[in-house]
Parts: structure tokens; C-alpha cells; sequence
């Protein structure tokens, strides 16, 4: 496999060759990572590496933290 140089506007399946098992596999180990939890509906909005910066931002800030 080719290595990967991702930048913000980069979009996961379209330009990273991710699938959607892969995005879900990423969504969970993000949401392990910062201990937060993504909803579902929202991840029919993100597209690109910045949306999923600007999304764990968010869920890190608010108070929808996952209790460990």
C-alpha cells in the first residue's frame, strides 16, 4: 500500500481510498482516543479530515463526553 499524505480537505473515501467499515473503525478509535462519543447522524455530514478535526473539537469541548 502507498503511503498516505492526508491534508484537511482531503476527503476519507474519496481521495484516501478508506471504505465505510474504515471510517467506522476510525470514528471508533477517535472516540477512544479522546473519550467521546460521535453520533451516528453526524457522521453522515463528515467527509473530510477537517470535518472530523472540527467534530472531535466540538464533542471534546461540549458535554456529550463518554464516561469512561
Amino acid at each position: 500500500p502507498r503511503p498516505i499524505d492526508p491534508a484537511p480537505e482531503s476527503e476519507l473515501m474519496a481521495d484516501l481510498g478508506f471504505d465505510s467499515l474504515q471510517v467506522l473503525e476510525l470514528v471508533g478509535e477517535i472516540e477512544d482516543q479522546f473519550t467521546i462519543a460521535v453520533p451516528l447522524n453526524r457522521l453522515t455530514h463528515i467527509r473530510t479530515v477537517r470535518q472530523i478535526a472540527l467534530e472531535v473539537q466540538r464533542l471534546v469541548a461540549g458535554e456529550e463526553r463518554r464516561q469512561p
